[in-house]
């Protein structure tokens, strides 16, 4: 789950397409690789507000400069469960143009509610706008109320389905399909413009009926499903039926591609994900009580008291929690990880967008080479601050570049106070971000360090402080003549200095101490 991605955020804490060589967790992983993507979801309960697609669109734009396979959004009407998401034609042309990467992929377009012309019309104009990245699930539809669209197809929606697809694979390769026009004479029509794959790539939806597996596999499709009325082991009984399906087929090497939605927040203890989570993530689960029991004959909303909604409601947080969604730490949750590999899962397409105040929360990536003095003692004590300097500062930059043998001498001089964490922050700095190590990843010659923000501040007043304790919030006061500085910017392979005017400092005389132990 991301919560600003202007700091690194929590959307990516449980790494996306992992590389092997990362540090192991308990007994040794599966070799098999694991894509992550991004699936979007959000309920429109949430009263009018002007940013309603900030996540969406800050999350792809993430997503697509940290590994991430694929973004996703769903096709959904008349009901405020996913109801931001009416046409993820749209939503994906947006994210065509933000992007540059990852796949563009409806999850899912409901196939027997529009003319296969449309669509493959639609999706061309989506892959040449990203430049032949798009890609689309199609699904039959199961709610009756969505149909008012095509009430005629209702009731044949999954044959309707299967036609569909084979009629947009026709058009997108170039075929003409035959329709009648206004004056009722039959034509030959085909798509413009052209789509810049040759191939859709396609998927299908599955809800949990193993015939619908079965005919994912038979089409050549991949396969879009979630645990939402299916636990592990019968996943992988139907995963099982899928593949069978696609080598019966003859649908060429591989045996397809099986892709796992699940609720996702990793954070650095299961405790605080739980109850990070829960508020909101109940909320979104009760936004769809009524979706869930129409899928049982006889079962109303109407039919429960206040008090009996709420104990069903959260029967399905815990279940959820505990068993069907990606929530806990990076540890706990690279376990189930390696258990969906294991029973054939190619991806996980982490659904963020269930009510969680991503703001609340910022994270940063800081890399240290690993020949630094720096890494062990930031691995060690499990925090580290970054400090912005101002442009008079070049000479303060310079020492933190040099090798820590060198620059202790250049250092004395600099007058730092320890914040909440124990870690360092210069008096004379503009801004500070305090942070505390949630995760950590090799990254060639460097370290990767994952910080949660527990204090952050620019000159004169500290802005965010993680919980209630602001007892030992840092504030980082002005230059000692009180001015406003510039930031010292550091730009292909130069200090460069945005303010207008700029004065290079002289370095002071530095007094040197010796401390016993240092």
């Amino acid at each position: 789950m991301i919560e600003d991605t202007r700091y690194g955020s929590e959307l990516s804490v449980a790494p996306p397409a992992r590389p092997e060589h990362m540090t192991e967790v308990g007994n040794k992983r599966p070799t098999r690789r694991m894509d992550f993507s991004l699936f979007y979801f959000a309920s429109a309960g949430a009263g009018e507000c002007a940013d309603k697609y900030r996540l969406l669109v800050e999350g792809a734009k993430f997503a697509d400069t940290h590994g991430f396979s694929a973004v996703w959004t769903p096709e959904r009407h008349f009901h405020e469960f996913g109801g931001l998401y009416p046409n993820p034609a749209v939503t994906s042309a947006a994210l065509a143009t933000v992007t540059e990467r990852i796949q563009i992929r409806a999850g899912s377009v409901v196939l027997p509610l529009h003319d296969p012309l449309l669509v493959a019309e639609e999706w061309a104009v989506v892959d040449n706008l990203s430049n032949g990245r798009a890609a689309i699930s199609f699904a039959s539809g199961w709610h009756a109320n969505d149909f008012v669209i095509a009430p005629e197809n209702y009731a044949h929606r999954k044959e309707i389905m299967l036609r569909g697809i084979e009629t947009i694979r026709r058009l997108w390769g170039g075929e003409k399909v035959r329709r009648r026009d206004g004056n009722g004479t039959d034509i030959e029509v085909r798509i413009l413009p052209r789509p810049i794959q040759r191939e859709l790539p396609i998927w299908v939806t599955a809800a949990g009926s193993p015939e619908t597996f079965r005919l994912a596999g038979e089409v050549g499709a991949g396969l879009l499903t979630h645990l939402l009325n299916q636990d592990i082991d019968r996943l992988a009984e139907k995963i099982a039926v899928y593949r069978t399906a696609w080598r019966a087929g003859g649908h060429g090497p591989g045996g397809g591609h099986v892709t796992l939605m699940l609720h996702t927040f990793v954070g650095s203890s299961v405790d605080e994900v739980r109850e990070k989570v829960r508020g909101p993530f109940s909320d979104y689960l009760r936004s769809s009580v009524d979706l869930w029991l129409a899928r049982s004959p006889g079962q109303d909303i109407g039919d429960y008291t206040e008090e009996e909604l709420e104990d069903l409601v959260s029967y399905a947080f815990d279940r959820y929690f505990e068993t069907s969604g990606l929530f806990g730490t990076p540890d706990t949750c690279l376990q189930t990880i390696d258990r969906l590999r294991s029973i054939d899962v190619d991806e996980v397409a982490c659904l963020i967008d269930f009510g969680i105040d991503f703001d609340s929360v910022p994270l940063i990536l800081i890399c240290v080479d690993l020949a630094s003095a720096t890494r062990p003692v930031i691995s060690e004590s499990g925090v580290f601050a970054v400090n912005m300097l101002a442009d008079n500062q070049e000479y303060l930059s310079r020492c933190f570049a040099t090798p820590s043998a060198e620059r202790y001498e250049d250092f004395c001089h600099t007058g730092y106070h320890v914040a909440a964490t124990g870690a360092p922050i210069i008096d004379s700095t503009l801004a500070f971000l305090d942070a505390r190590v949630v995760a950590e990843y090799p990254g060639g010659d460097h370290v990767i360090f994952l910080g949660r923000v527990e204090a952050m501040g620019a000159a004169g007043q500290v802005r965010f402080v993680r919980g209630a304790d602001r007892e030992h919030a840092t504030v980082v006061e002005h230059g000692t003549n009180g001015t406003e500085k510039a930031p010292l910017a550091y730009y292909l392979g130069q200090y460069r200095h945005l303010s207008e005017s700029y004065q290079e400092p002289s370095l002071p005389t530095p007094t040197v101490y010796v401390h016993e132990g240092v």
